[in-house]
């Protein structure tokens, strides 16, 4: 796994240069949770010369801890959060977050090529398809981050100070 932060922003700038993700210093809204993938997503496209803003919706599933990963968030991050309802599946959850961001551009998710992978095994089981994550869907949400595994992203964070 790589761990040296300018080869992982390498990484992130050819998949975006080769999908045309994110135009050259482009604007971008990143959605993050707190965790290792959006912020580092956060951290990267930044660093890379993209103007990067950064919107947390919260919707309250975990107590305190959601509290604590939305005022990282504001904090570390810079991110707008909104406060949303709670949605009855994780698919709930996902697409009522696209909705609450649809105004804000360009949006990115830090999906990983571990998230690509579970994706691709649950489609099978569920469905018998092999689909993956889009790195480009149709609606405005980019996925910069689909070469790196999570593991990567975290070792980015440690090795920039980030969590």
């Amino acid at each position: 796994m790589e761990s040296d932060p300018w080869a992982v922003r390498a990484r992130i700038q050819a998949h975006v240069e080769r999908r045309g993700l994110i135009e050259p210093g482009g604007e971008v809204c990143c959605l993050v949770s707190g965790g290792a993938d959006s912020s580092c997503l956060w951290h990267a496209l930044g660093a890379l010369g993209y103007r990067v803003s950064a919107v947390h919706v919260d919707h309250g599933l975990r107590g305190e801890e959601s509290k604590a990963d939305a005022h990282f968030c504001t904090e570390a991050l810079g991110a707008d959060v909104i406060v949303a309802p709670p949605a009855a599946t994780e698919a709930g959850l996902r697409d009522l977050r696209y909705a609450l961001t649809a105004g804000r551009g360009l949006r990115a998710t830090g999906h990983t090529a571990s998230d690509q992978v579970e994706t691709v095994l649950y489609r099978l089981v569920s469905s018998g398809t092999a689909k993956g994550i889009k790195a480009h869907r149709e609606d405005g949400v980019v996925r910069p981050l689909l070469p790196l595994w999570r593991e990567e992203t975290e070792a980015y964070c440690h090795s920039e100070g980030i969590v």
